[in-house]
């Protein structure tokens, strides 16, 4: 499976799905990359809020892009990633 697509192509890929800057440094983007990306296939196999995941936008991946979400949801079953909104739902005790 990752032998048909770079190991650091999946990297950059990681990196880019992860917000950089102020104060959702560390989680996930807010919002979806651009679909015809390697990034959205990550956020979208990260993303532990089910109302932001898009069964549409999964259901057109590219080949890449499906490999690629497949091997993310294998290395990260529950979903490694920090929602900032989720985040904050929870704080208030509302999710």
């Amino acid at each position: 499976m990752i032998d048909e697509i770079k190991s650091e192509t999946v990297v950059n890929a990681v990196k880019k799905a992860f917000s950089t800057r102020g104060k959702t440094k560390g989680m996930l983007k807010k919002s979806c990359p651009p679909s015809n990306t390697l990034e959205a296939a990550v956020w979208q196999a990260l993303q532990p809020n089910p109302y932001k995941l898009s069964i549409g936008m999964q259901f057109f991946f590219t080949h890449e892009q499906r490999l690629v979400f497949d091997l993310i949801r294998h290395l990260f079953p529950d979903g490694a990633g920090k929602d900032w909104d989720m985040e904050q739902l929870k704080s208030l005790g509302a999710w």
